[in-house]
């Protein structure tokens, strides 16, 4: 079908993109624990990096926000909510609520702080004398059965004592610096337990995790890339 709204870009769907497996699967995973936070994707040009990006929006959940507010806050968590909507909620107030698909921000690189968390709107406070936040693309940023079951499932994935040591030797067995490579690849794993339907972290599941998460931390020499192990 031809997308004819022309405010409206079409998205390629997340399912026809073919290969790129490592790719989809990171995606999927940091949408089940999103304390991964976040993915490096490498790629050359036109390897569907930014298009699997947009395309999974589509395959999120709808999620509850505060109905009127610009920060988008989530009803059900007080402690997230923009100052404004957290007073009229202590205040007893009915907030009204309404659901939206989730949408994929993107932002330049050249983007400054303030433009990413929002930051006080000045004309407001010199002309009226009152503090108001301009909301930042945060703001607006606020797979579908399966990964609502997965995302359920994750916080009660546990892993053995095995399990731990087995990351921590393959980090120094590939020369991996810091405490953080262990860590992001066991939050993997578990997402990938609970992707596989199971309560338990798995050897195969750390193996799979590894790829994704040390490939980009392993340490190199400088020019390593460029002159090769060793330069004449």
């Amino acid at each position: 079908m031809v997308n004819t709204d022309m405010s409206t870009p079409t998205v390629y769907p997340f399912v026809a993109i073919v290969g790129q497996e490592k790719l989809k699967k990171s995606l999927i995973l940091n949408v089940i624990n999103p304390a991964l936070s976040g993915v490096l994707i490498r790629g050359e040009k036109g390897t569907a990096k930014s298009t699997a990006v947009r395309a999974l929006a589509d395959l999120l959940p709808e999620i509850d926000v505060v109905g009127a507010d610009p920060f988008q806050s989530d009803p059900a968590d007080p402690k997230t909510m923009a100052p404004d909507v957290s007073a009229r909620f202590e205040a007893g107030e009915t907030l009204p609520v309404r659901r939206r698909k989730v949408r994929v921000v993107e932002l330049l690189i050249s983007a400054t702080e303030d433009r990413v968390v929002g930051t006080l709107d000045l004309e407001t406070a010199l002309k009226e004398g009152r503090k108001k936040i301009e909301p930042g693309l945060l703001a607006s940023a606020k797979l579908k059965d399966a990964v609502a079951v997965a995302i359920k499932r994750c916080p009660q994935v546990q892993a053995s004592d095995a399990i731990l040591f087995s990351i921590a030797e393959r980090s120094l067995q590939l020369g991996v610096d810091g405490h953080r490579s262990d860590i992001v690849t066991l939050k993997a794993a578990k997402a990938l337990a609970a992707w596989g339907g199971r309560d338990k972290v798995t050897p195969a599941d750390v193996a799979e995790a590894a790829v994704l998460a040390l490939a980009h931390r392993m340490r190199r020499r400088p020019f390593e890339d460029i002159l090769g192990p060793r330069a004449a």
